[in-house]
C-alpha cells in the first residue's frame, strides 16, 4: 500500500505485510479507516487498513498518514 496525499498528490509513505505478506493472499476487498485527530486535536492518528480474503478479516495501523 502506498499513501499519497489527496489535496496535492503528494507521497506519504508506504506500508507492507510481515513475513512475506501470506495474510493478504486472494484478498477479496479492502478499505482504509481514517485516523482523524487525537484527543488534544493538534495530531492525527494513524489510519488504519482492514481487508478480507477467504480466511478471515484483518486489520492492520498504518504507521503512515500521522
Amino acid at each position: 500500500m502506498i499513501g499519497f496525499d489527496k489535496a496535492d498528490g503528494s507521497y506519504i509513505g508506504q506500508w507492507q505485510p510481515k513475513d512475506g505478506g501470506t495474510q493478504m493472499d486472494d484478498a477479496r476487498g479492502m478499505y482504509v479507516i481514517e485516523g482523524g485527530r487525537n484527543n488534544k486535536g493538534t495530531k492525527r492518528k494513524n489510519d488504519q487498513l482492514v481487508w478480507i480474503t477467504p480466511t478471515g478479516i484483518f486489520k492492520t495501523t498504518l504507521a503512515v498518514g500521522g
